[in-house]
């Protein structure tokens, strides 16, 4: 009875300490990021020049596999990021149109675990961007800018943009890598 009393505590003790990952576990995969991107002050039609900007997600999932566990996850996440580069935004085919090369920082958080800090730089042409993020999270991925919601509100950005009023800007971004903490 007693042998079977202790086998019982060592499969519960054992079930309580499995799920349990080191601090050196990293998620593999993929990161979707939806958000608004702030400037500092309004964009240029046409001119780069310098502006700061913050990113904060509004909801973000990231999915990939645990290199501890060898689990494929997906996990709620947040992100911000912010930094100061030379912007400016223009009409393309009808399109907004960010440009500029900038670099900055920023954090990844995976569901309650720590903040992953990393480095940011991006290049953008057309409402579209390429960016790579270097430190904790090591990644590459593509945001886009130019989806704003009905023709009305296209048309409303464009008048900001001519005007050099857009402060604000909406993104969705997709992004593939390895986030040191999972």
């Amino acid at each position: 009875m007693k042998r079977l009393m202790l086998l019982a505590i060592l499969c519960v003790g054992g079930a309580v300490v499995a799920p349990i990952t080191s601090a050196s576990a990293e998620l593999v995969g993929a990161c979707t990021i939806n958000g608004n991107a702030t400037f500092s002050q309004g964009l240029p039609f046409v001119e780069p020049a310098p502006r700061g900007y913050t990113f904060v997600s509004t909801s973000a999932s990231c999915t990939g596999t645990n290199t501890e566990t060898k689990a494929v996850e997906t996990k709620e996440a947040s992100a911000t990021l912010s930094g100061h580069g030379e912007l400016s935004c223009a009409v393309a085919n009808g399109l907004l149109e960010v440009k500029g090369e900038v670099k900055g920082g920023g954090t990844l958080k995976i569901e309650a675990g720590l903040p992953n800090e990393f480095a940011f730089a991006f290049v953008a042409a057309g409402g579209t961007v390429h960016f790579t993020a270097k430190g904790e999270v090591n990644a590459v991925g593509t945001a886009q800018f130019l989806n704003p919601g009905n023709q009305a509100a296209k048309e409303k950005r464009l008048a900001e943009c001519r005007a050099g009023a857009v402060v604000e800007l909406p993104f969705e971004a997709v992004t593939a890598g390895t986030v040191k903490k999972a």
